[in-house]
């Protein structure tokens, strides 16, 4: 089921879309959870519309930190394999014209 478009309360305190009101509204005056009289009125529900606006943020946001989540175990599987892997050194490494050894 799809979330509240544009949600309105009745004075009996249901929500309904806007338009779903609106259509019943048409075939009777009564709400369409109590069959109390609407009168019509159908009040802009704010309560919802900022429940719906926050749980769409935390969802934003877990999703930014499931991917941030991802980033890390990729990078940590990613220099683990480099740390694990069987590397030496090669045998030109020393640089005799100085006497150093060089670092690349």
């Amino acid at each position: 089921r799809d979330g509240f478009k544009n949600p309105v309360v009745t004075r009996c305190k249901h929500y309904f879309c806007e338009a779903c009101a609106m259509d019943h509204f048409r075939i009777t005056q009564r709400c369409a959870a109590c069959e109390l009289p609407t009168n019509g009125i159908f009040n802009t529900a704010h309560d919802i519309i900022k429940k719906l606006a926050q749980a769409e943020r935390l969802q934003v946001q877990k999703q930014g930190e499931d991917e941030d989540e991802e980033k890390i175990k990729q990078t940590t599987a990613r220099v683990e394999g480099l740390c694990s892997s069987s590397w030496q050194m090669p045998s030109d490494f020393s640089d005799s014209r100085k006497g150093k050894t060089s670092w690349l």
